[in-house]
């Protein structure tokens, strides 16, 4: 089903908070274990050029990128993950600790919100947070 989709992200660490906020449409689908979400990144939020698929199931969401950089990002309620985190510049080994996973999404779209931190070598990095609303595009 096409979607539009709004993202509103924060990053917060000891030098202070940095938010942004994204509109664009994208794809919704309902799959036998949650739903999966796709949408292309532009220079707004995120890389230009890249594409990025969400798959939700009820305490993990992995949030993949492909495209000018890539990477795997696991945030699962029961484990900390390392993941790889591509960037135009190389890619970095990244600690994920989740927090919270509410899902409130249905077949009609709803709002998916994350909290999670992230640590490099076992430094913390950032506690950040991710709230998508899915509405149906007319």
């Amino acid at each position: 089903m096409k979607v539009n989709i709004f993202l509103n992200t924060s990053a917060e660490n000891d030098e202070g908070c940095d938010k942004s906020e994204f509109f664009t449409t994208g794809e919704f689908e309902i799959t036998e274990n949650g739903f999966i979400i796709r949408y292309d990144e532009n220079g707004e939020i995120g890389y230009e050029n890249c594409s990025v698929t969400i798959s939700v199931q009820p305490e993990l969401v992995i949030i993949e990128r492909s495209g000018a950089a890539s990477s795997a990002l696991y945030i699962d309620k029961n484990h900390k993950h390392h993941c790889i985190y591509g960037t135009p510049y190389g890619d970095l080994t990244l600690g994920v600790n989740t927090y919270e996973i509410e899902n409130e999404l249905t077949e009609n779209g709803g709002r998916l919100y994350i909290r999670y931190g992230i640590d490099l070598n076992t430094d913390f990095i950032s506690e950040n947070k991710i709230n998508i609303t899915i509405t149906k595009a007319k």
